[in-house]
């Protein structure tokens, strides 16, 4: 659409206005797990319960026998991640890439200067 009555002095041209409607897709955010406050003890206490309660494997001598053993080993440790870890639920202005440490490096630099 050109709207002349939008016509800069002195030019040779109209403006041309578009107008683009398209819907903006949002990223559902599925809660994440947070490592960084996980209770190591009590991932390693409830892994360890998890792991004895799995029967005890014998010599593998094929391949599916050792998939199998690894997926109950994988069903293990997503039991207990699922039982310890707690969730978060990020920012999206968050910097996913920013630790404590960093806080804690930068509050010092600022301390000194």
């Amino acid at each position: 659409m050109t709207v002349p009555e939008d016509r800069p002095p002195q030019a040779d041209h109209f403006p041309i206005f578009t107008e683009i409607d398209l819907p903006v897709r949002q990223n559902e955010e599925t809660p994440a797990w947070n490592y960084r406050l996980t209770d190591w003890t009590e991932f390693r206490s409830e892994l360890s319960k998890q792991l004895d309660a799995m029967p005890p494997s014998t010599n593998i001598n094929a391949k599916e026998e050792l998939n199998n053993v690894l997926d109950r080993l994988e069903k293990a440790i997503l039991r207990t991640v699922e039982k310890v870890v707690p969730h978060r639920r990020p920012s999206p202005y968050a910097k996913r890439w920013w630790t404590k440490e960093l806080t804690q490096l930068r509050q010092d630099m600022r301390q000194k200067a």
